[in-house]
C-alpha cells in the first residue's frame, strides 16, 4: 500500500519531501495502526464498510453474500492505498493538495 503512495509522491516531490509526505500520511492523517503489522485500523474500516452496506445497501450486500463474495478482497487495497488505484490521478492529486 505505502509503496504506491511513495511512488506517486516521488513523481512530484524530492525524495526528502516524499518521505515527509508519507510520514504525514501515516502519523497524522490515517488512523493509528492503519499500516502496523496487524493492520488493525484497516480491518476496523473494513468492518465499518460492511456494516454500512448492510444498513444502506442491503440488497447489494445480500447479493454479494449469496455469491460468497468477500467485500474486503477488493476494498482492502482501496483503503490501504487511499484509493489511488481507483480514482483518476487528477482527483487524488487535488485531494493530496488539500490535505498535505
Amino acid at each position: 500500500g505505502l509503496n504506491r503512495l511513495a511512488a506517486i509522491a516521488l513523481l512530484f516531490m524530492s525524495e526528502e519531501d516524499a518521505f515527509w509526505c508519507l510520514v504525514t500520511v501515516v502519523e497524522y492523517i490515517m488512523p493509528r495502526d492503519y499500516y502496523s503489522r496487524t493492520l488493525e485500523a484497516s480491518q476496523v474500516d473494513q468492518r465499518v464498510l460492511k456494516d454500512l452496506m448492510i444498513e444502506k445497501l442491503p440488497r447489494l450486500y445480500a447479493h454479494l453474500e449469496s455469491n460468497k463474495v468477500d467485500l474486503s478482497l477488493f476494498t482492502f487495497n482501496w483503503f490501504l492505498t487511499v484509493f489511488v488505484d481507483t480514482i483518476p490521478a487528477e482527483t487524488y492529486l487535488y485531494i493530496w493538495d488539500v490535505f498535505l
